[in-house]
């Protein structure tokens, strides 16, 4: 797996973090990071209102820095997302989902059908790192299962929701960049990354197919490097027979 990784990085080039505030933009690849403050024109996260122009001047700074990006992910702060801290039951993966589906949009200060939410533990709780993904569609007043008891053990849990217009905003973003975006996140205040991803999920099928198609390409390469290999052999082989024959005649 670690082999069809690095080809793959060669392939569609390795991921590049931007880490955008709302005065500066960190960029991370690999273990090599630069951080640059905003032109006062992309200030106060004004640079969502200018993702052309956003784009060509990170353009030029990643050209400078000789930094190829193919790939990307983008890491706000949490002034450009929602972050809210609930206590809940203990639940099931799919019960987690369901709750965020029907219940979660009264904790949250957006429209229903235009954001889109993950339900992930608290992240200084001994359960972080359970993480639920799914795109949230129109919310209803859905029962009250949850509040049964109050003597029902609890977990605390933090829902991130972002909307769906920034969504697009930040894939435009991408788009003039000329890269790929696989994923979007958030920054806790205190600067921790939450292994979270704000993209709307693709499909299982789009997931297989994807995979398909990069283990493909990186197949492909591997067996058109070994034909090389063994072409260039099967030539020497030829030579050096060819040479003795001439010297021998």
């Amino acid at each position: 797996m670690k082999i069809i990784k690095h080809f793959n990085d060669i392939l569609f080039g390795e991921l590049v973090t931007l880490m955008i505030t709302g005065d500066s933009v960190t960029i991370c690849q690999g273990k090599n990071s630069v951080k640059y403050e905003f032109p006062k024109t992309f200030q106060d996260y004004n640079y969502l209102n200018h993702t052309e122009e956003m784009a060509g001047w990170l353009l030029a700074i990643l050209q400078e820095e000789k930094i190829r990006i193919r790939r990307c992910r983008i890491v706000l702060d949490f002034g450009q997302v929602y972050l809210q801290t609930v206590k809940l039951p203990v639940m099931t993966a799919q019960e987690q989902q369901n709750w965020v589906r029907w219940e979660g949009s009264q904790y949250v200060p957006f429209e229903p059908g235009t954001y889109h939410a993950v339900l992930t533990t608290e992240p200084h709780s001994k359960d972080y790192g359970i993480i639920q993904n799914y795109q949230v569609s129109v919310a209803a007043d859905f029962s009250a299962k949850w509040q049964e008891t109050e003597d029902a053990a609890l977990q605390t849990f933090l829902l991130v929701a972002i909307s769906l217009e920034k969504i697009e905003t930040l894939q435009k973003l991408a788009g003039f960049l000329r890269t790929k975006l696989e994923g979007i996140t958030a920054m806790e205040p205190g600067k921790t990354m939450l292994p979270v991803n704000l993209l709307p999920v693709a499909s299982e099928k789009e997931v297989i197919v994807k995979r398909g198609y990069q283990t493909a390409t990186v197949m492909c390469l591997l067996l058109s490097v070994a034909l090389a290999v063994r072409g260039a052999i099967s030539w020497q082989r030829t030579r050096s027979a060819w040479l003795k024959a001439e010297r021998q005649l």
